[in-house]
């Protein structure tokens, strides 16, 4: 079993092209049918980023597990309306009463999930039994968020002479939007960042199976976005970072040069004097790593400064990247 720790929008994108290349080796049917239940065996355990989860209108949206449950290798195609994901109403709805912030924008199928989960949760259901009603294990993969107790991300940030923390989305949205496009609040969107916590961490564990995952894997991919607000996050939680020290598995991390990225994460890492480089965001994991993929044109510079974790090149096209990652690990599919 492989295992892949997803977090941002890179986690999520190189998620999904593991996904793709595991699930096909395992003869993963193209034509919308499912292979009978136990036919094969856990190929990929997708350990999904909590630290960016929100309560807005009263529902719980884990934008994360949400996007994530989309990807094809999850996707039972009777089960969701391609209509409802595609569509913006609800929000529209949301928003022009002043229900919703402008800076959340989620589609329907979101907005959905989000009334389930929050109705379970009131009800007593843990984040992980509701994440395997939403999203059952699907065709040797399976989708599980690494904490059940809620922790957020805050940027703490300074607007004149107070400091006011702000959901780490709603931070990246004013961050990417550029200066007036942050809404009522003025130009909190310019101010740089001065400290990144994260809400209930201290009183939050890892979720059943997370670190059973990791000590049992074949394989960890580390995708290393979001590395202040999200991976960093998922490594605090105790005993996560001591499994993916002491797991058999070859713990391969991937630079987020390699991969999509929000565009606030340079800031959040000049809070601890980084820079959004392949070196600086690969020194806050080499205690974990056993291989790092980064662009050709870094290997000499990361090597020269972690010399105790090999170093490869690496394509940016993610289904060469995810074989790529697979190959580091010694599983090459």
């Amino acid at each position: 079993m492989d295992v892949v720790l997803a977090c941002g929008p890179g986690g999520r994108a190189l998620a999904a092209s593991l996904a793709s290349l595991l699930s096909t080796d395992l003869g993963r049917p193209t034509d919308g049918v499912d292979a009978p239940e136990g036919a094969h065996g856990d190929a990929l355990t997708i350990l999904a980023g909590t630290a960016e989860d929100i309560t807005l209108c009263g529902l719980r949206f884990c934008p994360d597990l949400d996007a994530l449950a989309r990807i094809p290798a999850l996707t039972d195609p009777n089960a969701e309306s391609t209509d409802a994901a595609s569509s913006h109403g609800v929000a529209a709805a949301l928003t022009g009463w002043g229900a919703l912030p402008a800076w959340f924008a989620p589609d329907d199928l979101d907005i959905a999930r989000a009334v389930a989960r929050s109705r379970w949760l009131a009800a007593g259901v843990t984040p992980s039994e509701i994440g395997l009603r939403l999203t059952p294990p699907r065709h040797g993969v399976r989708l599980v968020p690494t904490s059940d107790r809620p922790v957020e991300s805050h940027v703490v940030v300074e607007h004149g002479e107070e400091r006011v923390a702000l959901h780490a989305l709603e931070w990246a949205s004013r961050e990417t939007s550029g200066p007036g496009q942050g809404g009522a609040e003025g130009d909190r969107e310019a101010a740089s960042p001065v400290q990144v916590g994260a809400a209930g961490l201290t009183e939050a564990t890892p979720a059943p199976g997370v670190l059973d995952a990791i000590r049992g894997a074949t394989t960890v991919v580390l995708p290393l976005t979001n590395p202040v607000t999200g991976l960093g996050v998922v490594l605090g939680l105790p005993g996560v970072r001591d499994a993916l020290r002491g797991t058999s598995a070859r713990v391969v991390g991937v630079s987020p040069l390699l991969l999509p990225t929000r565009g606030d994460e340079e800031a959040t890492l000049r809070t601890l004097d980084l820079r959004h480089t392949s070196s600086d965001v690969g020194s806050l994991f080499a205690d974990v790593l056993d291989a790092y993929l980064v662009p050709e044109a870094d290997v000499d510079g990361v090597r020269a400064r972690l010399r105790e974790v090999e170093v490869r090149p690496a394509p940016t096209d993610l289904a060469a990247l995810a074989s790529a990652a697979l190959t580091a690990s010694g599983s090459a599919r």
